[in-house]
């Protein structure tokens, strides 16, 4: 592109061209060839918040941190300010930075530049034409926003709707099973012998324990990912030392082997307590539950904090363990990896912890232990973090996607 003398587009020395371009919803900064300020308009005194006096050389009217490049960190070099470019004889077409001014929002601009010379040739400095584009790009950013939810949004459609094809029916089988336990023993029982009577309803009460066990982890399997979080501190061991002493006495009193539990001192976190006692329950529940027959069942539960401010939390038993290959898709839906053992189950508890611990952003896995059995681990924000960091509350309290 041809450069342009600067008599053919404005008198300098004009009162009424200057106020012109004053009124422009443009900025226009110009200077002279020894890249001294000769014009700041109106609308580029505002952009930038400076009050520049003709003859100021470029250096020295804007701090190194006014412009930025795009990514909004980057200070603007100075040799690749766009007057500056313009200025060492560069045509400049669409050159975007943000202009980030002390006292002011930021603001993303796009500029325009070329060299101004005088009708023979001589340079005599240059110009630029900054728009602030920063409406435009902050709707193309919510718009990008808003797609990318929405994709995640299809993406979690998808798989729930694959979960809930897979949902129905195993409820529909694991539900009709005690339900056909329960009409063939009510059918028997007008023919029973009497001696019979007391076995037959105890195989009836037995299918009845089966569906309410069924029925009340469904309703927690549903209601896991969007019941609102009740967040506060929670005295980790204490919490523990009640689990273990309600599943401890339900043992003693139904005949059990008492078990030998070890909890550890714990650090406390922040979460709901009710979500969070379910977690451990069903933790420790599993590990006494899943023992060899007529052996004692070891369990040990322990926690740190870890440095990245998170709790650590194991759940260590000497059971039977899982087998190998299975220790991710124990957490799938009604997986159960002793299917046919005769350990009771709705394969769904794992599944409503892995959801739980989800929520309040942590992770769960598990590991076999050491000189057998399985080692459990969950990690929950630490008390103490959360306490300094109000945001963690702040995101923990938001229903999940």
């Amino acid at each position: 592109m041809d450069r342009m003398p600067l008599d053919n587009i404005i008198h300098w020395d004009s009162d009424l061209t200057l106020d012109v371009v004053d009124s422009l919803d443009v900025g226009v900064v110009a200077c002279d060839a020894e890249g001294r300020l000769t014009v700041c308009n109106r609308f580029a005194r505002r952009l930038f918040r400076v009050g520049p006096k003709v003859g100021d050389p470029l250096e020295g009217w804007l701090s190194p941190t006014t412009m930025l490049d795009t990514d909004g960190v980057t200070p603007l070099p100075h040799e690749r300010w766009p007057l500056v470019r313009a200025l060492a004889g560069e045509t400049v077409q669409d050159v975007e930075f943000i202009v980030a001014s002390p006292g002011s929002i930021r603001r993303w601009v796009v500029a325009h530049g070329r060299p101004v010379e005088s009708p023979d040739g001589t340079p005599r400095g240059a110009v630029v034409a900054i728009h602030d584009i920063t409406r435009l790009r902050e709707s193309e950013l919510n718009l990008r926003a808003a797609h990318a939810e929405l994709e995640a949004a299809n993406v979690e459609l998808t798989r729930t709707n694959g979960e809930l094809e897979s949902f129905a029916g195993v409820v529909s089988h694991d539900l009709k099973s005690p339900l056909a336990t329960i009409q063939g023993y009510v059918q028997l029982l007008p023919h029973a012998h009497p001696d019979e009577f007391d076995e037959f309803v105890e195989e009836i009460a037995r299918g009845v324990e089966n569906m309410r066990r069924l029925i009340d982890d469904l309703l927690a399997y549903a209601s896991a990912p969007s019941a609102p979080l009740k967040l506060a501190p929670v005295d980790l061991t204490r919490l523990v030392d009640t689990v273990v002493a309600d599943r401890t006495d339900v043992l003693r009193r139904t005949g059990g082997p008492v078990p030998e539990i070890a909890v550890d001192p714990m650090p406390s976190v922040v979460g709901d307590v009710v979500l969070i006692r379910q977690v451990i329950d069903n933790l420790v529940g599993n590990a006494l539950k899943y023992t060899p027959p007529g052996q004692q069942p070891r369990v040990h539960v322990s926690g740190f904090e870890e440095e990245s401010g998170w709790v650590r939390i194991e759940v260590a038993d000497r059971g039977i363990g899982i087998p190998e290959g299975q220790h991710e898709h124990i957490f799938e839906s009604f997986h159960r990896a002793h299917r046919g053992a005769g350990y009771p189950g709705t394969g769904l508890g794992l599944t409503i912890c892995q959801r739980i611990v989800h929520r309040h952003g942590g992770t769960i896995g598990a590991l076999p232990n050491p000189g057998g059995g399985t080692r459990f681990w969950l990690t929950l924000p630490a008390a103490a973090t959360a306490v300094r960091s109000p945001e963690t509350i702040r995101t923990l309290s938001r229903p999940a996607a």
